[in-house]
C-alpha cells in the first residue's frame, strides 16, 4: 500500500485521523505525517497489514463502501479478507446464519440474505457481460449459471423461491469475496463454491431447471480438478 493510497483511503472514510487511529492500529500523529508522505512510497509491510485489517473492519462496520476505488485498489493487493467483513458488507449478520445449522445450511441461509435486496438483484440483472466471462471459465461454470438463470426467468418460481439464485450470482459479480478474485486460483474458489451450494438446493427442488454437471469437488474449481 502507498502513502498516496492511505491518503485517498482516509479521504474516503470521511473520519479524522483520531478517529482512525484505533481501527488502522496506528497514532493519530502518525496517520497525519504519512498523509503528508510523497505519494510513491509504500507503507512498512507490518503497517500495511494492520491498515488493511482496518479497511475491513470499516467495511463491516458500514463506514467503507467495497465499491470504492480506492479500497478495490486495496483489496486486491490484500491475500485475505474478513469473512465477517464480506457478508457485513453483503447484508449479513451473525444472527441471520445462527449457531445451531450444518455448514451448507448457513450459507443458504446467507445466500438468501444477499439475494434479497432489490439493489443486489437489480445488479445481477444488470450483470450480464460479468457473468459471461464467469461463464467462460469452463463447462461446469457455464452449466451452473446457466441453471441459476433458468430459475430467475421462471415464470411459475415464486420471487422469494429465486432469492438464494440471485445471492449466488450477486457473489460473483461482487467487488467484495470471501477470496480476492485477482489471486490466481484460489480466488475462485468461493466463488465456484456457492454456485455449487445453490444449484444443488435448486436441483433438490426443481430438478428439471437444474443442468447435469457432475458431482465436483465443491472445494475445487474445475480447472483445477483436471
Amino acid at each position: 500500500m502507498t502513502f498516496a493510497q492511505l491518503k485517498k483511503l482516509m479521504n474516503e472514510t470521511g473520519l479524522s485521523p483520531e478517529q482512525l487511529a484505533n481501527t488502522f492500529g496506528v497514532s493519530n500523529m502518525s496517520l497525519r505525517r504519512w498523509s503528508e508522505m510523497p505519494g510513491g512510497k509504500r507503507l512498512p509491510a507490518a503497517t500495511a497489514r494492520t491498515v488493511i485489517e482496518g479497511v475491513y473492519e470499516l467495511i463491516a462496520e458500514g463506514k467503507l463502501q467495497s465499491g470504492a476505488p480506492v479500497v478495490q485498489e486495496i483489496l486486491e493487493q490484500s491475500p485475505s479478507l474478513s469473512f465477517r467483513a464480506v457478508l457485513s458488507d453483503m447484508g449479513i449478520g451473525a444472527k441471520d446464519l445462527g449457531s445451531g445449522s450444518p455448514y451448507r445450511d448457513n450459507m443458504t441461509v446467507a445466500l438468501f440474505q444477499i439475494g434479497s435486496s432489490a439493489q443486489r438483484r437489480q445488479d445481477v440483472d444488470e450483470g450480464g457481460d460479468r457473468l459471461k466471462w464467469f461463464k467462460k471459465l469452463g463447462a461446469d461454470w457455464k452449466a451452473h449459471i446457466t441453471s441459476l438463470g433458468k430459475i430467475l426467468r421462471h415464470k411459475h418460481i415464486s420471487h422469494v423461491d429465486k432469492l438464494v439464485a440471485y445471492g449466488a450470482l450477486f457473489y460473483l459479480i461482487s467487488p467484495v469475496d470471501l477470496i480476492p478474485d485477482s489471486i490466481p486460483f484460489a480466488g475462485l474458489l468461493d466463488d465456484y463454491s456457492f454456485l455449487i451450494l445453490a444449484t444443488a438446493y435448486y436441483a433438490s427442488r426443481f430438478p428439471h431447471l437444474v443442468e447435469k454437471v457432475g458431482d465436483p469437488d465443491p472445494n475445487v474449481p474445475p480447472q483445477l480438478a483436471r
